[in-house]
């Protein structure tokens, strides 16, 4: 125009309809989109944006968005800006600076960081400052998703999780090496540990904890083994599979997988179920051979291991776990006679002589009060002695051993011995009496007196 004034107008819009390239023709410095009403510089037509720069921009003064002042040449927020983004200089070092994000819309998300294809540093730290100013990496997002918490400075309360109001439910106190589940109240929290539903341990290690819903109980990791926490009614889950073996009535046998010689011992109570039926037991021997641990039990007059399938096997130290009967009775191997047992005339003198072969009793393996007693005649005057014998001819025990004194022929008196012992395996034990010679007769008058040999559990 007259006044100087410049006007390039296209007679038809395009997205390159003013361009300004260098002399070889090889780059575009300024492309004019008049179709979209958009500016490029430095890259390729179209652009994406009303201006859109394919390089960095430089203001010596600020930056603004919708008049507003964004940046500073000083960097300091401007009007209308609180918050910005603001990356280190060339020198790296940290610029003052604040950073905030906040969505559009509350269904959209605030932030997203993602790492490249291959990410092996990690995504993200955050960084505070230990003792001297210096800086220190309080926490940090692996590429894998591991994440690290580590305070500068040690602290009572380095690590906290809180609920709306403010209460403490977890407290991380890296001073004194302490985790605190929230405070003294009347709605304490809680920790719920894992629950294991079905039958058997998991991998066992060390100072791990967990809780079996299956059999109601704790179980504690200790030295490499599963144990249970003491429970209220005195009776441990084993945790393992007991396989029928023998039977000797009243002595049964059981494998056990592995040597569990440190875990029973002669005396232990058990409890067990075969076919619904709920069984006691005490132990009366443990011994290991490769693979298996074997234990033998008793089950006293009420209970039997039969060749089945056992479930639900518990074992117990104490001396009366819930159900477990401790009627003497219950645990007891007796026999006993009311017959009249006589040797006649024409006996050795001082020889012992089983009077009658009814009288004698198989004594399990095991710990045993072993007592006889019964009524000891002489039909003339003298001493006459009854001893509690594995043979049947000879006394292997002088502490059996007990004597009436006959003054008047056709006497007797009551006689008796009572002796804890310890069998490694079964005995037949024989009541056994003698007289000095010359004599025509002597015995036991089971007719006015039973004649007993008893043993009693003595592990009850």
């Amino acid at each position: 125009g007259p006044t100087g004034n410049t006007l390039i107008q296209p007679s038809t819009n395009s997205i390159n309809a003013f361009s300004v390239q260098n002399a070889a023709g090889t780059s575009l410095l300024i492309g004019a989109d008049t179709l979209n009403a958009r500016v490029a510089i430095a890259r390729a037509v179209p652009p994406d944006y009303t201006l859109d720069v394919g390089g960095d921009i430089n203001t010596s003064t600020g930056l603004r968005v919708a008049g507003n002042l964004v940046c500073s040449s000083t960097c300091s927020p401007g009007s209308g800006s609180d918050n910005y983004i603001q990356n280190q200089d060339g020198g790296a070092s940290v610029q003052t600076a604040n950073f905030a994000i906040q969505p559009a819309l509350g269904t959209t998300m605030a932030a997203y960081i993602r790492g490249a294809s291959g990410q092996s540093a990690d995504l993200l730290h955050l960084v505070g400052k230990a003792a001297g100013d210096v800086n220190q990496t309080v926490a940090t997002f692996s590429a894998s998703g591991a994440v690290l918490f580590k305070n500068a400075v040690d602290s009572t309360t380095a690590f906290q999780i809180q609920n709306v109001a403010g209460s403490s439910l977890l407290i991380a106190d890296s001073t004194n090496l302490r985790i605190t589940l929230g405070s003294a109240s009347a709605t304490p929290v809680i920790l719920v540990l894992g629950n294991k539903n079905t039958d058997g341990d998991p991998t066992c290690t060390t100072g791990g904890v967990y809780y079996n819903s299956n059999f109601n109980q704790f179980r504690g990791c200790v030295n490499g083994a599963w144990t249970t926490f003491a429970s209220a009614d005195g009776w441990t889950y084993a945790a393992e599979t007991w396989t029928y073996a023998s039977a000797d009535s009243p002595t049964f046998t059981f494998t056990v997988s592995g040597d569990q010689t440190s875990k029973y011992s002669p005396g232990m109570r058990i409890k067990l179920t075969q076919s619904s039926t709920v069984k006691y037991f005490i132990i009366t021997a443990v011994s290991y051979s490769s693979p298996n641990t074997t234990l033998t039990v008793y089950g006293g007059t009420d209970y039997t291991l039969a060749n089945a399938t056992i479930s639900a096997n518990y074992y117990s130290a104490q001396k009366g776990p819930v159900g477990f009967p401790l009627n003497p009775v219950k645990w007891t191997v007796e026999t006993r006679s009311t017959a009249y047992a006589v040797r006649g005339s024409g006996y050795t003198a001082d020889t012992w002589y089983d009077l009658t072969a009814s009288v004698n009793l198989v004594v399990p393996i095991g710990a045993w009060r072993l007592r006889y007693e019964g009524l000891l005649w002489n039909e003339s005057a003298g001493n006459v002695k009854a001893t509690l014998s594995t043979s049947n001819n000879s006394e292997t025990d002088s502490d059996f051993r007990s004597r009436s004194a006959i003054h008047t022929a056709g006497e007797g008196q009551t006689v008796g011995r009572e002796k804890h012992v310890v069998l490694a395996a079964k005995a037949t034990h024989y009541l056994l009496a003698q007289a000095p010679g010359g004599g025509n007769g002597f015995g036991f008058e089971g007719s006015k007196i039973p004649t007993i040999i008893r043993a009693v559990c003595a592990y009850l």
